[in-house]
């Protein structure tokens, strides 16, 4: 393509000739375009701080093609965007994405493919991320409470089977002596 542009800084060259020569750049790049394509907007869960996502770019065109990954979120950081992938002919590949979690909750991400170049391949797909990840203070309460709870629990078994020891001996001590159990 550049080679073709190149020509059409010459004097030799006449507007139809150019108009042409730039048609025709304009369709091979039109057709690239239209080669790549993200995968439909889906929702993935983080349960931990960081870990790898992976997205996958479909390319329809006989040429492998080079793109620019670029994904963005208000409450993801992403230690390896902006990555050159070369993708396959005919193929879909899958770009394995480094994610870090900011904070817990849902969050938006917004996944961009970009010419070498950085100029956008398409429109951007949305994905919607679900973060999960405990704290260690987190994980601490969370320890705390549930051997709380088994203390509980065990604290309560003892004294209802100890009542309940207690009624059985009861029982059979008035059962051994009539005089005891009769009202005075």
């Amino acid at each position: 393509w550049m080679t073709d542009l190149d020509a059409l800084i010459s004097n030799g060259v006449t507007d139809a000739e150019a108009a042409l020569v730039i048609g025709d750049v304009t369709a091979q790049a039109d057709a690239v375009r239209s080669a790549v394509a993200l995968p439909e907007p889906f929702t993935f869960t983080l349960t931990g701080r960081s870990d790898t996502i992976p997205i996958r770019v479909q390319n329809t065109s006989d040429e492998p093609i080079s793109v620019i990954v670029n994904l963005t979120s208000p409450k993801l950081t992403f230690p390896d965007n902006n990555r050159l992938v070369t993708l396959r002919p005919n193929d879909s590949t899958d770009v394995e994405v480094s994610v870090s979690a900011r904070s817990n909750g849902t969050s938006p991400v917004s996944v961009q493919l970009l010419t070498p170049l950085g100029e956008p391949v398409g429109d951007a797909v949305s994905l919607t991320a679900r973060i999960n990840s405990l704290t260690g203070l987190g994980q601490v309460l969370t320890g705390g409470f549930l051997l709380m709870l088994a203390a509980w629990w065990y604290s309560n078994w003892r004294r209802r089977r100890r009542g309940d020891d207690h009624d059985r001996d009861a029982e059979q001590h008035n059962s051994d002596n009539p005089a005891d159990a009769a009202p005075s």
